[in-house]
């Protein structure tokens, strides 16, 4: 069986439209990418990493999803750690 990277990477695609959402200083858009990848891959561990730096792009509205997430202990990591990391 042949490994689609289009079927098979879609963590992978939503992380990086994340990343390309916050290097357009787009936290909307970045901040609606994460709660797709959270709805669909609860368990990836980017998540909290992703949340800090969609958080530190600048003020904008929570959603009950995103202040749950934040409010779990360790959620709050350096922004300057977080980007080195993803």
């Amino acid at each position: 069986m042949q490994l689609d990277i289009f079927e098979n990477s879609r963590d992978v695609m939503l992380r990086n439209d994340v990343l390309q959402a916050l290097a357009l200083h787009d936290g909307a858009q970045a901040r609606a990418v994460w709660e797709t990848l959270h709805q669909e891959y609860p368990e990836d561990l980017s998540l909290p990493p992703l949340l800090q730096l969609i958080e530190s792009v600048g003020p904008s509205r929570c959603s009950g999803l995103v202040a749950a997430f934040l409010a779990r202990p360790g959620a709050k990591l350096s922004t300057l750690g977080i980007s080195r990391r993803l």
